[in-house]
């Protein structure tokens, strides 16, 4: 298409790279989705670009749809979405089911019920897939870097999911940090200045009688960039123009050259033009009306002519807008602020039946405190959070403090503020809240919602057991003042004080008296979860009688199933963790709760792992990556890391192994997570031991037990000491190994569970003297390891190993050939190849266990694998994309190269081929769906 034809034609001259890879743009999202920002300078060209992207894929029928930011709207939750799906809105409830329908419609009022930010942006993906059935499409998004903060976390949250939808995405930022949409790895198409000979053809097409002194200056100091080649030399002539030379920044001489032609323009005008500028709207009735009341006159459209001949704005039937931000902002710097605030004063007259952006005009209008309006700016705060849109709350808050009308009423604005950051994964931002409230507020239960933030927000966990004396008695202040909520949150910061750091039983049991104190029932998720964590060992036979005694219902609060799984975790019951952990994913991901849904997946992940259940927990850690790493929370990052980590170094991969585990290490350090840094040193040390190099695996493992050591957990240490006994008995490092068994064998009395159970059994066995060694092998191979298939496999490969080196080679014989038969059903092929080796070694040929990686499931990637799962299980592809935040049309992209994979061709065979083909997997799974 020649765009030339239809657009200015300065912006494109020294454009053909640009033109040509925005027109490569809409060719490939024609065959799957594509999303692209451009990148650079204001006036550089940016907007023009997108236009010429628009007229493309118009020209091609496609349907367009644009929003931009503006400084203005930037405090509006939610404003960019809004602009953009208003020409659609009408179609949302023929398109959508009732879920995604309630939750964008309800960002354009005020919901049933409280929305996630991610709910919408899932909500608006399905909009765009259901739009683009009928028409492909374009979605225009410029000035992203003004955008408020929960739209380009919607579409940074949208752009990253087009992938078999015919959607182009494109949207043009400046530079600068803290942008959801150019932080959301993006490709990137940067637009730069103009060269030489492009910069002297746009100037001499736009000025051709520019004298030639005046048309070197210009190029200088245009230094190729369009927007000031194109405005510069109408700043050589005229009263109060700059004089293009001298050192003043280009963008700061266009806004004074914009704001000279400004100031020559009627009255009527720049009235006109002013409202414009603080208007978060482009709505030009509200500009009419709200510039009447400014100038105590009657105006019209024609008023505005004198701007539009001037080039300076642009003029549609119902909408005005400025040519560039730079006019914008020229006019308002122009403006005396007394006569900025009374042009919002007019506008908060104008759009008094929408009170959010009543709010933030009459807001913007007061030069000093006023409490009323600080009033409602905190109920427009709790609407936005209604909503989802936290950032804008927090903005909202922010701005209530500072006109509120006394100390108190500041330091609580401020309060709720560092509380709701706090909430939403946001704690730096929560502390600098914090530190601005803690002078304001006096009253003995702000200090304990104060204490309460600070405690939430302290990452270190510094202070010992004197620590968590302090927090069991802000705890006894709180139920005192009758508030249990709050009295549950300090008792349960000390219990994960006491999981990981260790402070002995007296401690412990303090917690567990002042949880019993607060009257909630051991039913109750939060009581349950500080016994656990305060108390593993003691407590897990009665968080194993809670778990055991319910189940998951369709009611329940995802957030309380979550708390059920990690009781189950803590204590190592992983088949009661997997089954309430696999619940709360279900539910926070149908409420798009992605913080929370993060933390489900790495203990699902884990969980999952631990019972060698790679089919459950790869995908799982795969999600948990893929989503912590999105909303920016490192420690389920780290978890998700390093469970997939470990199941590469288990399947054998160990390139991906020691890349999943270097991110993980990275991520855990800098945030000093111990049990990420526990966990990536558990899946260094599998790995290690899969490749047979036992020294290395001893190490990696015993970082959990030297003194001091970053990683070193207790619960973590008791969980490993069996692959640490295995690696001890082989490198000369038992006495150390047996040393820490005996440390574990009192505390393991106390648990039932069998995370627990199996490590040391597994532990005793290979840590037994050369006199007791059968003894224990057979004891250890007496209990039921019907879930265990890993650790199984590496009981009967040991036991195998010392009857072959005992002369017993018909009788390693049987024990190795099961060993190897639990490897390569589940997958472990190092360890298969160790027990084929033994064979071979005791007298038994063959071709080998073959390699797992021909299993039917262990070719698919974890996304298809996980897609594949809810197949068999039997939903559709929307239902599997609404649980997935996908697309339907992405989940049959993965489906389409899933069944060649499997050599199936319907979904009745992929549940066959998937049965198949993994069986071990498939123990404990009626407990797990």
């Amino acid at each position: 298409m020649a765009i030339e034809s239809t657009l200015l034609v300065g912006p494109f001259v020294g454009r053909d790279a640009e033109l040509s890879a925005l027109r490569r743009a809409v060719e490939e999202a024609a065959q799957s989705g594509q999303a692209l920002l451009l990148r650079g300078d204001p006036g550089v060209g940016k907007s023009a670009l997108l236009q010429a992207v628009g007229q493309i894929g118009a020209a091609q029928g496609w349907r367009v749809l644009r929003t931009d930011g503006t400084p203005a709207e930037q405090r509006l939750p939610l404003a960019g979405l809004h602009k953009l799906l208003r020409p659609v809105r009408s179609r949302i409830p023929e398109l959508l089911p009732g879920g995604p329908r309630e939750a964008l419609e309800g960002t354009f009022g005020f919901p049933q019920a409280d929305l996630d930010i991610y709910r919408v942006a899932l909500a608006c993906l399905d909009l765009f897939s259901a739009l683009a059935r009928s028409a492909r499409m374009v979605v225009l998004v410029d000035d992203a870097h003004w955008l408020d903060r929960s739209s380009a976390e919607v579409l940074a949250f949208v752009a990253r999911r087009l992938e078999a939808d015919p959607v182009l995405l494109v949207a043009a930022s400046r530079f600068g940090p803290d942008q959801p949409l150019a932080d959301a790895g993006l490709p990137e198409l940067e637009v730069g200045p103009l060269d030489g000979p492009a910069s002297a053809a746009l100037l001499d097409r736009s000025a051709p009688n520019l004298e030639s002194a005046s048309r070197r200056s210009v190029l200088e100091t245009a230094a190729g960039n369009p927007l000031a080649l194109l405005e510069l030399p109408q700043s050589l002539s005229g009263a109060g123009r700059d004089d293009p030379g001298g050192t003043v920044h280009l963008t700061r001489r266009l806004e004074r050259g914009f704001l000279g032609r400004t100031r020559e323009l009627p009255p009527a005008t720049r009235d006109l033009l002013l409202v414009a500028a603080v208007n978060d709207s482009d709505d030009l009735a509200e500009v009419l009306a709200a510039a009447g009341m400014l100038a105590e006159a009657a105006l019209r459209v024609e008023d505005l002519h004198p701007a539009v001949a001037d080039g300076l704005i642009r003029l549609d039937p119902s909408t005005i807008a400025f040519r560039h931000p730079l006019v914008r902002s020229a006019v308002q710097q122009g403006i005396p602020a007394e006569r900025r605030r009374a042009a919002h004063t007019a506008l908060a007259e104008v759009v008094i039946d929408q009170p959010d952006r009543r709010v933030w005009h009459r807001a913007a209008a007061v030069a000093g405190s006023d409490e009323a309006v600080a009033a409602e700016l905190a109920d427009a705060a709790a609407r936005a959070q209604r909503r989802g849109a936290v950032p804008g709350a927090l903005q909202a808050l922010e701005r209530a403090a500072e006109l509120s009308g006394s100390g108190t009423a500041r330091g609580r604005r401020l309060l709720r503020a560092a509380e709701l950051a706090a909430e939403a994964g946001r704690p730096a931002d929560s502390r600098g809240y914090l530190g601005r409230a803690r002078p304001l507020l006096a009253d003995p239960h702000d200090r304990l919602r104060l204490d309460a933030v600070d405690e939430i927000t302290d990452g270190a966990m510094l202070g010992g057991a004197a620590r968590v004396d302090a927090l069991i008695g802000l705890a006894e202040d709180a139920r005192i003042r009758d508030d249990q909520d709050l009295a549950l949150r300090f008792l349960l910061r000390a219990a994960m004080r006491c999981w990981h750091l260790d402070f002995g039983p007296e401690v412990e049991h303090r917690v567990l008296a002042a949880a019993d104190r607060l009257g909630a029932g051991v039913h109750d998720p939060r009581r349950l979860v500080i016994y656990a964590y305060a108390s593993p060992f003691e407590c897990a036979a009665t968080v194993l009688d809670v778990l055991t005694g319910r189940s998951p219902q369709p009611d329940d609060d995802p957030a309380d199933l979550l708390m059920y799984g990690y009781a189950g975790a803590c204590t190592g019951a992983y088949r009661e963790a997997e089954t309430y952990c696999r619940a709360a994913a279900d539910g926070l991901r149908e409420q798009g709760r992605l913080t929370l849904l993060a933390e489900a997946l790495s203990l699902l992940a884990w969980s999952a792992l631990r019972r060698s259940r790679w089919r459950v927990a790869a995908p799982a850690a795969e999600e948990c990556v893929r989503i912590a790493r999105e909303i920016r929370q490192p420690v389920p990052e780290a978890a998700g890391l390093a469970a997939g980590a470990a199941i590469a170094g288990i399947r054998g991969d160990v390139a991906t192994a020691d890349e999943l585990a270097g991110q993980a290490e990275e991520l855990a350090t800098a945030t000093r997570n111990t049990i990420g840094l526990a966990v990536t040193h558990l899946a260094r040390g599998l790995t290690a031991a899969g490749r047979g190099r036992q020294q290395e695996a001893f190490e990696q493992f015993w970082h959990l037990y030297a003194p001091h050591d970053p990683a070193a957990q207790r619960m973590q240490a008791c969980r490993t000491i069996g692959h640490l006994a295995e690696a001890a008995s082989r490198t000369g490092h038992a006495a150390a190994a047996r040393a820490e068994l005996a440390r574990f064998e009192s505390l393991a009395a106390r648990t039932p569970a069998d995370g627990v159970q199996v490590a040391l059994r597994l532990a005793r066995a290979f840590l037994a003297e050369p006199s007791d060694a059968e003894h224990a092998f057979t004891v250890a191979l007496d209990a039921d390891w019907s879930d265990w298939a890993f650790e199984h496999g590496r009981l009967l490969l040991g036991y195998g190993s010392w009857l072959r080196r005992s002369q017993r080679v018909t009788e390693s014989r049987v024990q190795l050939r099961a060993a190897l038969h639990e490897f390569t059903s589940s997958g472990a092929v190092p360890w298969a190849e160790q027990a084929q080796r033994e064979l071979r070694a005791a007298g038994e040929a063959g071709s080998g266990p073959g390699s797992p990686a021909t299993l039917g499931w262990e070719q698919l990637s974890p996304r298809e694998a996980q897609i594949a799962e809810l197949v068999v299980e039997g939903f559709s592809n929307k239902e599997i994309g609404q649980r997935l935040y996908l697309s339907p049309r992405t989940v049959s992209s993965h489906l389409y190269r899933v069944f060649p994979k499997l050599g199936v061709t319907s979904r009745g065979q992929l549940a066959r081929a998937l049965s198949r083909a993994s069986p071990g997997d498939d123990r404990g799974a009626a407990t797990s769906s």
